[in-house]
């Protein structure tokens, strides 16, 4: 049937931003038209580094471990690999580092990180703005200072004035998916098939910087540092600044379906993309203003969080939708499925594929798990943090330790919800704290709004 498989996950997008027509996205429409799109589709879990693992084993965040990748965690790329498949891994999250585990198992794994600005003034420039946005994390008693309503009246009118004055020190901590398409294509021209691919695009996560944005570079900037003071401070954002943030996120969906669509152009040109089977989600939702927040650092996993979309495409599959919930744990069984890959033993998911014939109901629950205190990012995870939901056909059951608020023991879900919690080994030694990050890893996350 195929012979490829695209793996494509876009950090921090919505499902409702496109399932509404929020956006201008012709080549996701065009993908979820004639593909399969699974319109309640749940993230495992509320941020990458809970998420994204489950994503690419087929097993939830508790089954191995907690946030960093376990040696035993089956991944997808190693058993791809040990089956012949060239494999790529191409991204610019902080949390997705070959440090964390993430490069086991490709041949061809790319972190784009680099700061890569040549002019000392703007790197000089960058180094300020960060300390601005993250509240001088390694100057104690400026700390102080920065938390109270001076320091932030004070460090506003600094970052506006430097916002206006050099607008070119905007981000250099992601890269957008141009970048990663480029990578893609050199290395398929220099491989054969069969080939195994995954993307972490950041276009749609923090901070909002379309390359072809309708904001100056000064708005831009000034628009993402109220973001990171409202992700690390919780500032309050004027409702004005709130509706051109929403611009600013439509702005980076729209540019990255643009840029989608030359890929597969690109791809259709080397008569890649009919042996080819493409999968497009998201790792996690986004906060955009509910409950006064921006951002994920939220135990609420409802579905601003965790709704994202899913949409399975190859030439050869029908087009449909299905509206039960599924779970991304399903992902990597159904990829294993079509291509004919035995998979590992300890999977939680469930191939999708009985469901993209129609001849079942999806079977896995889709739940999401969180086992640490949103607002102490790097801190441990621990059964007294833990927050667990599952959504069935009418309703989001969760179960929230975190606040004192365990499901009720007469819920049916009662026992999946407390079994999870009892899965979390809060003393696995895979857990990495913010001390065994490198310093690269601390400023990238830092710059993301994650640590303060």
């Amino acid at each position: 049937m195929f012979e490829n498989v695209l793996l494509l996950v876009a950090d921090s997008l919505r499902q409702d931003f496109l399932a509404t027509n929020q956006t201008d996205t012709p080549t996701l429409d065009r993908l979820r038209r004639d593909g399969v799109d699974f319109t309640r589709a749940r993230s495992p879990g509320p941020g990458t580094s809970v998420s994204t693992p489950a994503l690419l084993s087929g097993a939830f965040p508790f089954t191995y471990g907690y946030k960093d990748i376990s040696p035993d965690r089956p991944m997808v790329a190693p058993r791809l690999s040990e089956a012949g498949y060239d494999t790529a891994g191409y991204h610019s999250n902080g949390w997705c580092s070959a440090e964390r585990g993430y490069a086991r198992g490709f041949d061809d794994f790319h972190q784009f990180t680099e700061d890569r600005a040549a002019d000392p003034v703007v790197r000089g420039v960058r180094r300020l703005l960060r300390e601005l946005k993250s509240g001088f994390p390694n100057h104690p008693r400026l700390t102080d200072l920065r938390r109270t309503e001076l320091g932030e009246a004070v460090g506003n009118r600094v970052f506006e004035a430097v916002a206006r004055t050099i607008p070119e020190a905007r981000n250099d901590v992601t890269v957008d998916a141009s970048k990663l398409h480029g990578r893609l294509l050199e290395w398929v021209d220099a491989t054969a098939s069969p080939r195994f691919v995954w993307h972490q695009y950041m276009d749609t996560h923090f901070p909002y910087m379309a390359p072809d944005s309708e904001f100056t570079p000064s708005e831009q900037l000034w628009l993402n540092y109220r973001l990171t003071r409202n992700r690390v401070a919780g500032r309050s954002i004027p409702p004005a600044e709130q509706r051109s943030i929403l611009g600013l996120y439509r702005e980076e969906i729209t540019y990255l379906d643009r840029e989608l669509g030359t890929l597969l152009r690109g791809l259709e040109s080397r008569g890649e993309l009919s042996e080819t089977l493409i999968v497009f989600t998201a790792d996690h939702g986004e906060l955009l203003g509910e409950f006064g927040q921006f951002g994920h650092r939220s135990a609420r996993l409802g579905s601003p969080l965790t709704h994202v979309p899913l949409v399975v495409w190859s030439e050869d599959l029908p087009a449909r939708r299905v509206h039960t919930p599924v779970s991304l744990v399903d992902v990597v069984p159904t990829i294993y499925d079509y291509l004919g890959v035995a998979p590992p033993d300890g999977l939680d998911g469930r191939s999708l594929r009985p469901v993209i014939d129609g001849d079942e109901e999806p079977t896995t629950p889709a739940l999401s798990e969180m086992g640490h205190d949103p607002m102490d990012f790097g801190g441990p995870p621990s059964k007294e943090t833990t927050v667990v939901s599952v959504e069935t056909d009418s309703d989001l059951v969760v179960g929230d330790w975190l606040h004192d608020d365990p499901p009720s023991e007469d819920l049916p879900e009662y026992e999946l919800l407390r079994g999870r919690r009892e899965m979390l080994d809060a003393g696995d030694d895979s857990y990495a704290g913010d001390s065994d990050m490198s310093g690269g890893t601390k400023r990238r996350l830092r710059d993301l709004g994650y640590l303060e």
